[in-house]
């Protein structure tokens, strides 16, 4: 994944706040002692906000499963839509909020009833995990999972037909997905997602270094604009 460069909404406001002033200050000269100060005050703000790393972009990525798909007995199965979701990137030892829900869709003619899936899902399971294995949870686990501490994920809301949690790999590497559930009246299953068949399932985690260099970049970031406003501040001082 890469980390995306542009300009975030916070960033464009505060970049257009200080333009603005820049320009009361050309076209009403009465302004300029006021504006002179107030100029610092967008560009600090940046400054701080870029510092302790909340302008850091988020990093999204989506997948769909199509758990119990079978051509065979034309059934399309329940499409479970996850996203993932991480400040700065995938990334060990970084925080990643996980999502999960079972969507309701049209098939096409002739195809098994899927806009029944979340009626159907209710119906037919107790419990319904999907799981990352080398990860942990930062949330309290529950049900299978809690007996798994090797492994993050998320425990859906069987009534809602959707979960959410926030986990964190402690190795790097490329990851895949597993699901671990309980049929109504039955036992506990897990099935391994296969990459051949859901490419897009596999995560890439990478090594810590990578956060260090997103720290690293964000105060270099932040000392710039204090840089920039104070050098700002003086050249209009000059002009003015």
């Amino acid at each position: 994944m890469r980390r995306s460069i542009t300009p975030g909404l916070l960033e464009t406001i505060l970049f257009c706040i200080t333009f603005i002033l820049v320009l009361l200050g050309i076209f009403y000269s009465g302004l300029r002692p006021t504006i002179e100060s107030a100029i610092l005050i967008p560009i600090y703000s940046w400054g701080i906000l870029a510092l302790f790393g909340l302008l850091t972009p988020n990093v999204k990525h989506r997948f769909t499963i199509g758990f119990g798909f079978d051509p065979a007995r034309n059934i399309d199965g329940y499409p479970i839509l996850i996203s993932l979701i991480s400040k700065g990137g995938f990334i060990c030892h970084n925080p990643i909020i996980a999502k999960a829900e079972v969507s309701d869709i049209t098939p096409p003619e002739g195809k098994g009833k899927v806009h029944e899936a979340k009626k159907l899902f209710k119906k037919n399971f107790e419990e319904f995990n999907i799981v990352w294995f080398s990860s942990q949870s930062l949330e309290k686990k529950g049900g299978v999972l809690k007996d798994q501490p090797e492994a993050g994920g998320i425990k859906m809301a069987i009534e809602k037909c959707s979960g959410k949690s926030k986990i964190v790999f402690t190795s790097s590497g490329e990851y895949g997905v597993d699901l671990m559930f309980k049929p109504k009246g039955g036992r506990f299953q897990s099935l391994k997602i296969n990459k051949k068949n859901i490419p897009q399932s596999f995560i890439k985690i990478s090594p810590p270094e990578n956060l260090h260099q997103i720290r690293i970049g964000n105060i270099t970031y932040g000392l710039a604009l204090f840089v920039l406003g104070f050098g700002l501040y003086n050249l209009l001082s000059t002009i003015w």
